[in-house]
C-alpha cells in the first residue's frame, strides 16, 4: 500500500467521528501522512495521531 496524505479531520471522521468536535479548526486542517493508508489506522493509532498533532500545533503557535 502506498502513502496517503489526508487532513486530520478526514482521518478522524473515518475512524472515530465522535472526536471531530474536539478538534480546533487549525487541527482539523493539519495534513497527516499515513505510510500505509487510512485503511490500517486503528482507533488507538488515531489517538496517537491526534496527540502528536495537538503538540505540533502548540509548538508552532509558540514559535510565532
Amino acid at each position: 500500500m502506498e502513502t496517503q496524505t489526508l487532513r486530520l479531520s478526514d482521518i478522524v471522521l473515518s475512524v472515530r467521528p465522535e472526536l471531530y468536535q474536539l478538534l480546533t479548526s487549525q487541527e482539523r486542517e493539519l495534513e497527516i501522512v499515513l505510510r500505509q493508508g487510512i485503511s490500517t489506522v486503528q482507533p488507538e493509532d488515531l489517538l496517537e495521531i491526534i496527540e502528536a498533532s495537538i503538540a505540533y500545533n502548540k509548538e508552532n503557535d509558540a514559535l510565532h
